[in-house]
């Protein structure tokens, strides 16, 4: 097992690690902080059941029940079990313990940089092979910058009741506005080679391993240049 991860190497792993929790362990905290990792989101709190939790305009206690997307008011705020900060506010430290706990690290060893954040060093990685490591470097790369497009054309109250498939949900929804001015033709098909070129989860076994394996980097470094040309 690697001992000395660099920060690359712990960037790619994210996807890998988070499904281990989803498959071996009911860690919900461990979970949604790395989910938070591979979608752009908001400072959230959470109930055990991953419902989010939030405080409206009015100061009411709303939980937004993932089993059926209805509002929930007047919610118990000691049922408020942990918040997870947002996407580019998370650290290399914030996720240390969980990298020990299911990766059996003794510890990163990034010395000055434990603190840095993710997203910060994420976007400063220039991908220069075909591993599958740069590639699910450079599709976490695009999904985050296609995210940010379409997050700043959908409402806040939209965004927090996505509970799965964020990716997804958010292109289902700039899709209605293609006949709009909202939204042109050739941004949705930006968008839908992003639903279609990069993994919305990368699964443990080899099989849902092949699509990203066999794609061309050059493929992928198009499409990031793409979808970062949405957000200027």
């Amino acid at each position: 097992m690697e001992k000395n991860l660099t920060e690359k190497n712990i960037i790619a792993l994210i996807p890998f690690i988070r499904n281990l929790i989803e498959y071996w362990e009911n860690k919900p905290k461990d979970y949604m902080l790395l989910t938070h990792l591979l979608h752009k989101k908001n400072t959230l709190k959470y109930d055990k059941n991953k419902n989010y939790l939030k405080v409206d305009e009015d100061n009411n206690i709303i939980k937004w029940d993932i089993s059926n997307l209805k509002i929930i008011r007047n919610y118990n705020e000691d049922e408020w079990d942990f918040e997870i900060k947002r996407t580019e506010d998370i650290c290399f430290s914030d996720i240390e313990e969980i990298f020990k706990k299911y990766f059996w690290i003794s510890e990163f060893n990034l010395w000055e940089n434990i603190n840095k954040k993710i997203y910060n060093t994420l976007n400063l990685i220039v991908i220069e092979k075909s591993n599958l490591e740069d590639k699910i470097i450079l599709s976490t790369k695009i999904r985050y910058e296609a995210e940010k497009f379409m997050i700043n054309k959908v409402s806040e109250n939209f965004l927090n009741k996505i509970s799965s498939s964020q990716t997804w949900e958010l292109i289902s929804k700039i899709k209605k506005w293609q006949k709009t001015n909202w939204i042109t033709n050739k941004e949705i098909k930006i968008l839908d080679s992003v639903n279609i070129m990069t993994p919305e989860n990368i699964h443990l076994n080899s099989f849902m391993y092949e699509p990203i394996l066999d794609m061309d980097i050059v493929e992928l470094k198009r499409l990031y240049e793409k979808v970062k040309e949405l957000n200027k």
